[in-house]
Parts: structure tokens; C-alpha cells; sequence
């Protein structure tokens, strides 16, 4: 009897399912982008709030009504 070739049907079902070195899970990518996401609307208001005043002057409404905004 001759043994399976490395290449063979058998080689191959061994290679599926035998598990990469090289997987880990990509934990931190994940933080920083959930962590940008939620420091997004903070950091939107934080820009938008120094120009009220001129947003208000702009559209020549009250500085309430611009605030609705």
C-alpha cells in the first residue's frame, strides 16, 4: 500500500481545519473605532457651540432660535 500524498483529499481536509498561527482577535482596532464613534457627537458640539453667534447673525434670528439647532 502506498501512504496519502500531502496533496491528496486527506492533506487538504487536514489543512481546513487545522487552525493559522496568525489569527488572533483584532480586539483594539475595534476599541478605537467604537471609541472615535462615541467621541464624535461630543467633539461635533464642541465645534459647533463657538459659532452660534455668528450662525444667529447669518440668518438673522435670535441666538434661542439658533440654539434649537
Amino acid at each position: 500500500m502506498s501512504e496519502p500524498s500531502p496533496t491528496g483529499s486527506a492533506g487538504t481536509a487536514h489543512a481546513l481545519h487545522a487552525p493559522s498561527p496568525d489569527r488572533h482577535p483584532r480586539r483594539p482596532p475595534l476599541v478605537l473605532v467604537l471609541g472615535s464613534l462615541t467621541a464624535l457627537g461630543p467633539l461635533t458640539i464642541d465645534l459647533y457651540l463657538p459659532a452660534l453667534p455668528q450662525v444667529s447673525g447669518d440668518l438673522h434670528v435670535s441666538q434661542a432660535v439658533t440654539q434649537l439647532t
